[in-house]
């Protein structure tokens, strides 16, 4: 009975305990709701205020610029303001370079001045190894020419230079002779001297711009077969850079050698006699 009694009073003490600990820990419960329902109060009214505001300004120090957030005419006034300091900027620097430029061209002419009175020579213009600046179909013929479509990943370059023999540079008065023709016509008379730069190392020899000279009053071979066993027209071949000046010479030439005459020995003969041999 004794013991029954220890067991209610016991059970009996823990509830009261356990009521002691929930009325303690439901006021720091509604403390923290409180605490959270204050802040999201705060966060809203101060939402409410800046974007019922005209404009927020900021303190910043005095050296920098205002910003403001929502007002447009400030913004646009800012824009103007930083565009018309951008072009004072752009003119000032202007002003500078063209100092700049006068002065150097200054300094150019006091130097060649004291150069003069030193009696030194001036120094002469490169002309990337050519005596004078080529000038005409010479310097079209030289430099280099772009490519159609930009940058090439094959050449790694977007321009091209055109063949040209380095000692060609040597005989710069003969190329200019050489160049000298009607562009996109007949290319003139001028094999024996095209042979002469050759052999003088300018080769490859720049490109032209015309076509071969065709002859005068060109008349077509006879269709084959027959055309192998009768002397062409003498229309059919220019004749300036050969010795023989037309088939009738080809024929008694190869006469003279002890052969026989046929349209294919005169070929053979007219190629064997090209620059004169």
């Amino acid at each position: 009975m004794h013991t029954t009694k220890l067991r209610v009073s016991t059970s009996q003490q823990q509830q009261q305990l356990d009521a002691a600990m929930d009325g303690a820990h439901r006021p720091a419960a509604r403390r923290s709701k409180m605490r959270i329902l204050l802040v999201v109060i705060a966060t809203n009214l101060v939402s409410v205020y800046l974007f019922s505001g005209a404009s927020l300004s900021l303190r910043l120090p005095a050296s920098a610029p205002s910003i403001h957030l929502w007002d447009s005419s400030a913004l646009l006034r800012d824009l103007n303001a930083t565009r018309a300091a951008l072009a004072t900027a752009r003119a000032e620097i202007a002003g500078l370079r063209a100092q700049c430029n006068t002065s150097s061209l200054l300094l150019e002419s006091v130097l060649a001045g004291l150069g003069a009175v030193h009696g030194d020579k001036p120094a002469a213009e490169d002309f990337n190894g050519w005596p004078e600046e080529p000038t005409g179909e010479l310097r079209f013929a030289i430099e280099p020419h772009r490519l159609p479509l930009g940058f090439s990943a094959k050449f790694g370059t977007d321009e091209l230079y055109p063949g040209l023999g380095f000692a060609c540079r040597n005989f710069q008065e003969e190329l200019a002779q050489y160049m000298t023709y009607n562009a996109n016509g007949e290319c003139p008379d001028d094999d024996a001297f095209a042979l002469q730069l050759m052999l003088k190392g300018c080769e490859p020899l720049p490109r032209r711009r015309c076509r071969p000279r065709s002859p005068a009053r060109y008349v077509e071979p006879a269709p084959l077969p027959g055309s192998l066993w009768t002397i062409p027209p003498d229309a059919t071949v220019n004749w300036s850079p050969y010795t023989c000046k037309n088939y009738t010479c080809l024929v008694n030439r190869a006469r003279a050698r002890g052969g026989s005459y046929s349209a294919r020995t005169a070929s053979t003969s007219l190629a064997r006699s090209g620059g004169g041999g």
